[in-house]
């Protein structure tokens, strides 16, 4: 079960220095530069190091990513994109202990609505950083993983 950060009171404890990985799908960031610019800066102001910065591709919507910041031993990763974005994340880091932040960038953002977490990416980013860890549960359907909704049929395809 991947951890997933909530808007609750601010709990996390972590070492002086921390670092986190962002997840980015540049597709769903008008300006990915003042986006990460803007992040590096939140995330320095609360005390954690520069991310390790891995952006989504056509043929790897994150999985791979969140697999190699999890390697790397961050101590959060940060999901920023849409639901597959999301979902993508969750897969790569269910089962190993490390929190996946949710920046809802997406059109529905169905996932993040559903745990309540803002859709403004400022607010979310601060829900990052300072909220408390929620775990959830995953679904498994023909090999994949789902953290929303499967479908069957036209839905899927």
């Amino acid at each position: 079960m991947p951890n997933v950060t909530s808007d609750e009171p601010a709990t996390r404890q972590e070492p002086e220095t921390s670092r986190a990985a962002v997840v980015a799908n540049p597709t769903k960031i008008d300006d990915i530069g003042a986006f990460r610019e803007s992040l590096c800066s939140a995330m320095a102001e609360h005390g954690w190091s520069d991310p390790l910065w891995l952006e989504t591709t056509a043929d790897d919507p994150g999985e791979g990513q969140a697999r190699a910041a999890v390697q790397a031993g961050v101590d959060l990763i940060v999901g920023t994109g849409g639901d597959g974005t999301i979902t993508a994340c969750a897969a790569g880091v269910a089962g190993t202990g490390v929190p996946l932040a949710i920046i809802p960038a997406g059109t529905g953002n169905v996932l993040a609505r559903n745990l309540g977490l803002p859709m403004d990416l400022g607010e979310a980013l601060e829900v990052a950083l300072t909220g408390a860890d929620q775990q959830i549960d995953v679904g498994l359907a023909n090999g994949k993983l789902f953290v929303a909704m499967a479908g069957i049929g036209l839905d899927a395809d």
